[in-house]
């Protein structure tokens, strides 16, 4: 139960950086084109997201009593 919410900020880290990377491509004009931050939002959220979880991880397996 300690990782039931992993999806969540993933998705949600995705989702912040990706919507601030389709706002950045509209100050700039460049949503017409090719939405080049709202991909590279999309990709850096997704990142973001899988180290959090990772640095989660490890600090569930260091706080385990070793036997």
């Amino acid at each position: 139960m300690a990782f039931a919410s992993t999806g969540f900020e993933i998705f949600g880290a995705a989702a912040l950086f990706g919507g601030l990377g389709w706002w950045l491509d509209g100050v700039f004009g460049w949503r017409e084109q090719i939405p080049a931050l709202l991909i590279l939002g999309v990709l850096l959220g997704v990142g973001l997201g899988l180290y959090r979880i990772q640095l989660q991880i490890r600090q569930h397996d260091e706080s385990k009593p070793k036997s």
